[in-house]
């Protein structure tokens, strides 16, 4: 169903004409962000005062006769927002139009960033092959009468930074000898785990038979863009 009167087409035609004395093929203006995960928009709170220049060339300034175009095809949008496939946790969305001046399109866009774990990686290591020392396993027997048969360590990093967990799952403090031997493993095997969106993962150490795995995991930067509202002004 059309919601842009004939007015309303021409206007985006003369907008098409304006995009394209920018070179231009595109308009991208931002609405609203939305900062919380599963958050929609209404109408009624975006601040059009704020709607001042398309974000994809912010020289060039939206003009003041787009404005009324563009609340009513928000309000038309904010019915269709339950077509939204939300991933379990959201980085970043941000509702935008986009005026499509090749082919005289509008389009109303929910666009929102999320950050997925891929498929993991698990290595082995054993004394018997020198991937691991004996000493490592001899640390965490002299730190506590608490040791189990299975020592769970996790660690995590993104953005340039990680961390190891100070403490096995179980409580049990972790030594220096097992640390040092942990970051080695992860440098040699997984070098950057910790930047951009990084990774995760843990380590199990078997003191049954003096073994150790290493389960890793990197993080994947994904988007999904839904269209809630788009007509053709040719």
């Amino acid at each position: 169903m059309s919601i842009l009167s004939p007015e309303d087409k021409k206007y985006l035609r003369k907008i098409s004409r304006y995009l394209e004395s920018y070179e231009l093929s595109q308009g991208d203006i931002e609405i609203v962000e939305l900062e919380y995960s599963y958050e929609v928009y209404k109408t009624s709170d975006i601040n059009f005062d704020r709607v001042t220049n398309f974000y994809n060339n912010y020289y060039v300034e939206v003009p003041e006769g787009l404005i009324p175009i563009i609340k009513k095809i928000l309000i038309a949008g904010e019915r269709n927002q339950d077509k939204i496939d939300f991933p379990d946790y959201i980085d970043y969305g941000r509702i935008e139009i986009e005026i499509d001046r090749i082919n005289s399109e509008i389009r109303l866009i929910h666009y929102m960033v999320y950050t997925e774990a891929s498929d993991g990686n698990s290595l082995e290591f054993t004394t018997k092959d020198n991937d691991i020392g004996i000493d490592v396993f001899n640390s965490i027997r002299e730190e506590s009468t608490d040791v189990e048969p299975i020592m769970e360590l996790r660690y995590n990093g993104s953005d340039g930074s990680g961390y190891m967990e100070d403490r096995f799952e179980n409580g049990v403090p972790v030594t220096g000898t097992v640390e040092d031997w942990c970051e080695r493993a992860l440098e040699d095997n997984f070098r950057g785990w910790e930047r951009d969106e990084g990774s995760q993962g843990f380590f199990l150490f078997n003191m049954r038979n003096n073994t150790a795995e290493l389960h890793h995991t990197y993080n994947e930067r994904k988007n999904i863009t839904t269209t809630l509202f788009e007509e053709e002004f040719g």
